[in-house]
């Protein structure tokens, strides 16, 4: 489990499963659509492109 600060809101996680390549965003990641920031809560912009840059540091090559 991996913080996110500032992205959808001030309380975001990533949970990264690394034996199975598997990232789990929750909802601070849109495939559609804009993001949803809600910055009532503590969520910015800069903390979801930050949130993103580190999501894709994350990210490996496809295994099969």
């Amino acid at each position: 489990m991996i913080p996110i600060t500032k992205a959808h809101t001030d309380g975001d996680t990533l949970v990264r499963f690394p034996g199975e390549d598997v990232l789990m965003t929750g909802d601070y990641f849109r495939s559609v659509g804009y993001p949803n920031i809600d910055l009532g809560n503590g969520g910015s912009l800069k903390g979801i492109v930050e949130a993103m840059g580190e999501t894709i540091g994350l990210c490996g090559p496809i295994l099969k």
